[in-house]
């Protein structure tokens, strides 16, 4: 058996939507990061500063980096909207409705885990 033969035999039960879900995987992973920077990093700009102060302030770093992960995030959505709609066999793929839905599965995955990990109920209230 060849090694192409192989592969593509391995890779023959993992089903479509699990191989392009790691873009919104990827896509909630960088804003989650951009949220901790903004949340955490990145200290708010008093309305009025001394210009001695601006550079304190100015935090070039963070800012960068909520940059350049809002520029990865456009790239995933842009390289995926850039796509035509192909025939795999005789299913049809439109790239967008798979960016949407896999966008909206892994924000149900997100939002199930934070109320699991924030909400607690006392099992003696009725």
């Amino acid at each position: 058996m060849g090694v192409l033969t192989w592969r593509c035999a391995d890779l023959s039960p993992l089903p479509r939507t699990s191989v392009l879900q790691i873009i919104p995987e990827s896509m909630f992973t960088s804003l989650a990061k951009i949220i901790k920077l903004q949340t955490h990093d990145i200290i708010e700009v008093p309305t009025r500063l001394d210009k001695d102060k601006l550079r304190d302030y100015a935090q070039l770093g963070a800012r960068y980096e909520v940059a350049r992960l809002t520029h990865a995030i456009s790239i995933f959505t842009e390289g995926i909207l850039m796509m035509k709609t192909t025939l795999v066999g005789i299913i049809k793929v439109d790239p967008k409705q798979l960016l949407e839905d896999g966008i909206r599965k892994e924000l149900v995955k997100r939002v199930a885990l934070a109320l699991h990990k924030g909400l607690i109920f006392n099992p003696r209230a009725k």
